[in-house]
């Protein structure tokens, strides 16, 4: 487990550490209505950038298959909002399930 502060992207390849990859779901991370809103309009703003900001003191998590149950009902418990986002795979690199090809892959820098 790992805050997203220096962007889900960055944060993710740190966790991932060359060994194995990800395989991403665009549409399975949550944004609020705001967010959304931006991302719909005629700006310079688009989904590579949102993955690559930071300063985003969410929770990324990884686990084994077989501890997803306890952390889904952990997290009701303790009414807290988790979303499953993706899974780990053996193909190094982070994958998207849309046309998204993300080469700016980046780590936020909290002093830019």
């Amino acid at each position: 487990m790992k805050d997203i502060s220096d962007g889900l992207i960055g944060d993710l390849t740190d966790m991932l550490n060359n060994t194995f990859g990800a395989f991403i779901n665009i549409n399975s991370i949550p944004l609020c209505s705001n967010t959304k809103k931006i991302l719909k309009s005629k700006n310079s703003y688009n989904i590579e950038d949102l993955l690559n900001a930071g300063d985003d003191y969410e929770l990324i998590i990884i686990s084994r298959k077989k501890n997803r149950n306890k952390i889904l009902n952990t997290a009701k418990n303790n009414k807290v909002k988790i979303s499953r986002i993706g899974k780990i795979i053996r193909k190094k690199g982070i994958y998207f399930d849309s046309c998204l090809d993300i080469n700016n892959i980046k780590k936020f820098d909290h002093f830019s």
